[in-house]
């Protein structure tokens, strides 16, 4: 495809009209290709800087959501920690109320045993009282049947029915006239 010499030229010399005319448009179009490749690389870069900026923001984001969320677990965790102690020192109030209902119901059994001791002494004390009482009666009654003996008969005189079944109805106490009249007729039948 080389094109003959042409007439008066030396062979192996370039032509003056054809020297740098060639070159020129391929140097520029290599600078072109050069900062295509710069620009397309600063556009990813930009790019990529960009990616990164909005993975940096959402980060913060997270970061700070993460922040809030922590926050409010602190501010839960002592609440509970808050209801917690609350519950403990609701359970000693209770506990406390226990023993002191406990304790109460004590007393009252205590209470409830000594008045039962009292009553029982009280009416051991009644029975014994009573028992004296009637001891004392028993006494009196045999003491009046130790009296003189049986009077004469309804027809004595001074004597009347009521006198002479003294013995039966031992409440009826003679007169004292009745026993003087007895004396004499006993002294004078000795």
């Amino acid at each position: 495809g080389q094109q003959a010499p042409k007439a008066g030229t030396v062979v192996g010399t370039p032509l003056p009209s054809t020297s740098t005319a060639p070159s020129e448009p391929s140097r520029r179009d290599g600078m072109i290709e050069v900062a295509a490749h710069e620009l397309e690389r600063l556009r990813s870069r930009v790019l990529e800087m960009e990616q990164k900026c909005t993975e940096h923001v959402e980060l913060s984001d997270r970061i700070a959501r993460l922040q809030k969320s922590l926050e409010e677990a602190n501010s839960r965790a002592q609440e509970l920690e808050e209801c917690k102690r609350q519950n403990d020192l609701l359970e000693r109030m209770k506990e406390a109320a226990r023993e002191g209902e406990r304790l109460e119901d004590e007393e009252r059994e205590r209470v409830r045993e000594t008045e039962r001791r009292e009553e029982q002494t009280m009416r051991l004390k009644e029975r014994a009282e009573y028992a004296a009482l009637q001891k004392q009666v028993e006494v009196l009654r045999a003491t009046k049947e130790r009296k003189p003996p049986a009077l004469d008969p309804p027809s004595s005189k001074g004597l009347s029915i009521e006198t002479y079944s003294s013995e039966a109805q031992p409440q009826i106490v003679p007169s004292p006239d009745i026993w003087s009249t007895s004396e004499r007729k006993m002294s004078t039948s000795s």
